[in-house]
């Protein structure tokens, strides 16, 4: 995970496999409360060329039940 100075933080997976699909959550807890967010994550086929893949891709989902 990274924190940015703007308080953003980036969450990457290296290496993915089938293995790493799942739910994933994040909460965040300071003294005026709290918030938490889950997203969905399917892994559905392996890519064997990443030299094309070169930034960051933000995943914005609704909360999980």
């Amino acid at each position: 995970m990274t924190l940015s100075h703007d308080g953003t933080v980036q969450f990457s997976l290296a290496n993915i496999t089938t293995r790493d699909a799942g739910v994933y959550s994040c909460t965040a807890t300071n003294v005026v409360g709290q918030a938490e967010t889950s997203t969905r994550v399917a892994v559905t086929a392996a890519i064997q060329d990443q030299s094309f893949i070169n930034e960051s891709v933000n995943i914005t989902s609704p909360d999980i039940p």
